[in-house]
């Protein structure tokens, strides 16, 4: 391992691990259970997109406190996890993205009816795919599950502007999980690192 409190050796370390870069991930809304209403998103009910922003969802394991002559042992609690999601999606030419979303809400309220409508269970999942440095392989993946749009922002219009037209979609999820098995079944159990 080089030395990296010398310039050298830290440049010689950049090279051999590589940094990973904030732009190199893709999102995928894909629907989990077929037998339930797609709400419109065609037979594949599934979207793939480049959002100009989004981060992997937080977490915090809650603490349960027992005490034992005087002393406070932490135990671990359930996990808690951050919601919504909020992404930040760029608009393509043809408005794609946005139709697809708004179709989406469909399967959980009816837009034409103020909101009305079957309210269904959520029967789709997130993939955020982290890339490497050719945008091309797929190194790992988180996938949020049980996903739903709980917000769609506005979309500005604006005749004295040229810059991309953009809106914020917060979704709401049950639960996340890492996983770089491509069948999305979530990481092997702990291994022993040998140090």
């Amino acid at each position: 391992m080089a030395d990296i409190r010398k310039l050298n050796g830290y440049y010689q370390a950049l090279k051999s691990v590589g940094l990973r870069k904030d732009f190199q991930f893709q999102i995928t809304i894909e629907q989990i259970d077929s037998e339930i209403q797609s709400g419109g998103l065609g037979e594949s009910m599934k979207f793939t997109f480049f959002a100009e922003s989004a981060s992997v969802p937080g977490l915090t394991q809650s603490t349960i406190e027992t005490m034992y002559h005087g002393m406070t042992f932490r135990n671990p609690g359930n996990l808690e996890f951050e919601s919504p999601w909020t992404v930040s999606v760029r608009c393509d030419s043809e408005m794609k993205i946005r139709d697809a979303v708004e179709k989406w809400v469909k399967n959980s309220a009816d837009l034409t009816k103020g909101g009305g409508g079957d309210k269904k269970v959520p029967s789709f999942n997130a993939k955020v795919d982290l890339l490497d440095d050719e945008l091309e392989t797929i190194q790992k993946t988180y996938v949020l599950e049980g996903v739903f749009p709980q917000s769609i922002a506005e979309l500005t219009l604006d005749h004295t502007s040229n810059e991309i037209s953009r809106f914020d979609l917060g979704i709401a999820y049950q639960y996340w999980y890492p996983t770089t098995d491509e069948s999305g079944q979530g990481d092997d159990p702990l291994q022993t690192i040998d140090t």
